[in-house]
């Protein structure tokens, strides 16, 4: 039978819960997003100082909350069946979510300028991977704030007995919606490209790619520190490029590569030269 004492006695498992739920959730996408800022320390500092925060309150919810058996439910003769309720003060309730909704806004906002911001080896005019991940980030900046203000209005008028539920939905979105995000990032930073169309303009050298061809970041065969120059317009898209292209030989060859249009409603970044051999 579930007596008070044995209540008292398994507080712990509130700070168990709110560690796993929460903290573990929260550093796994601190750690990435301290990745995606190459390590900045400030950036990695606040995201740790907001973790600690929350961890502690959530620490200082389960050590002073009182913990009683649950009169409320129905009588079921078995031990496994007895529970126990947790009287929590709204305050609390409100600090832990609040302090979670000021750690994912920020991570939006680092994240937001993080893309902006050029890759290495990229032209400043080429576009940056915001646009990649512009779509999955609203995704989860709006659904993760419905939820943690659906938690919020739960806290201040719903009964104690459902006040926590939206909170779930939180928990399962943290990581998932976060997951998608940085994959989204990775995959973006990986191969970014855009279709072009490349016109000969009369060069015969140019004539065996008068056609759609894929940009990519680098050109298949050719040595990685080879410059490659872009320029980029939001209407009527014009990229010019100078590459080292490999011949039959062997040998590298400057081929200057008169400006390719593209529609600005492609749906992938231009980043680079050819992927294709010009043979």
């Amino acid at each position: 039978m579930v007596t008070q004492t044995l209540c008292q006695d398994t507080k712990w498992l509130g700070i168990f819960h709110s560690a796993i739920s929460i903290v573990l959730a929260q550093i796994t996408i601190a750690l990435r997003v301290y990745a995606v800022t190459e390590r900045n320390r400030y950036f990695g500092g606040a995201l740790s100082g907001l973790i600690v925060v929350q961890l502690l309150i959530g620490i200082w919810m389960s050590v002073s909350a009182a913990v009683l058996p649950a009169p409320q439910l129905p009588e079921i003769n078995l031990d496994p069946f007895k529970f126990c309720t947790v009287a929590q003060s709204k305050l609390q309730e409100l600090l832990f979510i609040n302090v979670g909704i000021v750690f994912e806004v920020f991570v939006l906002s680092v994240l937001f300028f993080a893309a902006k911001r050029p890759r290495h080896g990229r032209h400043p005019g080429i576009p940056s991977l915001f646009d990649a991940i512009l779509r999955d980030a609203t995704q989860y900046f709006i659904l993760l704030t419905l939820c943690n203000i659906t938690t919020d209005a739960f806290v201040i008028f719903a009964p104690e007995s459902i006040s926590g539920l939206p909170g779930l939905a939180s928990t399962v979105l943290i990581p998932l919606m976060a997951s998608r995000l940085m994959l989204s990032l990775k995959k973006a930073a990986a191969e970014p490209v855009r279709v072009c169309t490349v016109s000969s303009m009369g060069d015969p050298r140019l004539s065996a790619i008068s056609r759609s061809v894929r940009f990519s970041s680098r050109v298949p065969g050719t040595v990685p520190e080879t410059p490659v120059s872009a320029t980029f317009f939001d209407e009527g898209v014009e990229l010019g490029y100078v590459s080292r292209v490999p011949r039959r030989d062997g040998h590298g060859s400057q081929v200057d590569i008169p400006p390719a249009s593209c529609s600005a409603s492609d749906d992938f970044l231009v980043a680079g030269a050819f992927s294709e051999r010009i043979l």
